[in-house]
């Protein structure tokens, strides 16, 4: 996503262009795509220093992950920030959470798969990010 001040007039990443300076974490796969559109980034090593320049008024947007801006918004209401979806098709920057096991198979798979459906329809990991503003969206 892109975290941007409130009143920004950025609606989209399609409408970041070469004098919009956009703060990226180093390394991240959304650095490495508008790197290659030539939109200039600042980097930072951590989404919550980019959080804090897009406050602080040192670059037009910031890409994050919504975890990490909508904790982020929940713990500094002021200056207030909006997210705005990257709206952009690159399968680079569309990719889900998962569980990695080091000895896979088929049984544990389902169980994992289970457990996590039971916790996400009966509530609970709902309400354990509640209280840091995070909303859980469905895999995609």
């Amino acid at each position: 996503m892109l975290a941007v001040p409130k009143d920004s007039p950025i609606t989209s990443l399609s409408g970041l262009n070469d004098t919009t300076k956009l703060g990226v974490q180093v390394g991240s796969a959304s650095a490495m795509l508008l790197e290659r559109r030539d939109v200039p980034v600042s980097t930072f090593g951590f989404q919550k220093d980019a959080l804090d320049s897009v406050a602080k008024g040192e670059v037009a947007a910031a890409t994050v992950t919504p975890t990490a801006a909508e904790c982020y918004i929940a713990q500094h209401p002021e200056p207030p920030l909006r997210l705005v979806a990257m709206d952009d098709n690159d399968a680079g920057l569309q990719w889900n959470v998962a569980v990695g096991l080091v000895h896979p198979d088929a049984a544990r798979r389902n169980a994992i798969n289970a457990a996590l459906d039971t916790l996400r329809s009966d509530g609970t990991i709902t309400r354990i990010y509640a209280p840091y503003g995070v909303s859980l969206e469905p895999p995609r």
